[in-house]
């Protein structure tokens, strides 16, 4: 784990939180996030200048301690690379795509191609049209936050950006309603937002400790992935980490190894046998197969 640097855009962000916990190397890659650095970066990516080590995170000091190097797909971890690749050359660098290559924010993978790095994804799809590698997702739980004593408000909870799927999500919470299914929805706006669904969305981003609060107080989460999406989302894993059972249109769920009919129900069989699936207990699974997804096991695979 010594020998792993992972650059993040924030190192703040809850992914890390574990990771960091753990002894993993995690490091800001840009020093800076003030606006005038924004201004900088995003002449910088506009002209294509050398990026100078200035603005860049500390880690620049200790790149002999490492021996591989994990980015994301972001336009800002082109420069990044850029530098690497000109001042240590013999570096591996892994760019990992935690988005869909569809996803309206995604870099294409060809803005890598003469950047001599690997491409690995959560997509299985995307690995096979782009000639990725394939990882799974990994979810790390956040020993603070203790779902005990939590009153359950509601049945069945989306939260999430938008990314293409407000409507689909309306119009599965209207149809529940008439059953008399509580399904809230918490949904932020995006570049993917129509206009005219702004006043659906909610008026601020949410925190992490925020996201996780809205479901340890539902019975269910709803995942719902992007149009030609593939790979599975964190949802299930918070599912999985937290015992709450699952709802969700990912036609390759059965292929995972937490999967169980008793816990996880596929939008493919309608909605009438969500009343009887949200009444029936769940069944926990064992800790090697919650390991499998563990950011451990993530890591390890990289190395295979």
């Amino acid at each position: 784990k010594r020998k792993t640097l992972i650059l993040a855009l924030n190192r703040n962000m809850f992914q890390w939180k574990y990771a960091i916990g753990h002894g993993y190397q995690v490091h800001n890659a840009y020093r800076s996030v003030g606006a005038a650095f924004k201004v900088y970066r995003n002449l910088i990516l506009k002209t294509h200048m050398p990026l100078p080590r200035s603005i860049l995170g500390n880690w620049t000091e200790t790149m002999e301690l490492y021996e591989t190097i994990i980015v994301f797909d972001s336009p800002l971890a082109i420069p990044v690379i850029q530098f690497i690749r000109h001042h240590f050359p013999k570096k591996r660098v892994i760019v990992w795509y935690w988005n869909p290559v569809s996803n309206c924010h995604t870099v294409p993978p060809t803005a890598f191609q003469e950047l001599n790095c690997e491409l690995w994804s959560f997509d299985k799809y995307d690995c096979s049209q782009f000639g990725m590698k394939y990882n799974t997702q990994w979810y790390g739980k956040d020993d603070d936050m203790n779902d005990e004593g939590i009153e359950i408000k509601r049945d069945i909870v989306f939260v999430g950006a938008d990314k293409g799927r407000l409507d689909q999500v309306f119009r599965m919470k209207e149809i529940l309603s008439e059953s008399f299914i509580k399904m809230d929805a918490f949904i932020i706006a995006d570049k993917c937002t129509k206009k005219e669904n702004l006043k659906k969305c909610l008026r601020h981003s949410l925190s992490y400790s925020q996201f996780l609060k809205l479901e340890l107080e539902s019975a269910a989460i709803l995942d719902i992935l992007q149009d030609n999406q593939s790979g599975m989302s964190l949802r299930p894993l918070e599912a999985i980490h937290y015992q709450k059972k699952l709802i969700t249109n990912d036609k390759g769920i059965g292929e995972e190894r937490f999967y169980d009919s008793r816990n996880i129900y596929s939008l493919e069989n309608g909605l009438e046998g969500i009343r009887a699936f949200l009444e029936s207990p769940y069944y926990e699974l064992g800790q090697d197969v919650i390991r499998h997804y563990s950011f451990e096991s993530w890591m390890s695979r990289f190395f295979r």
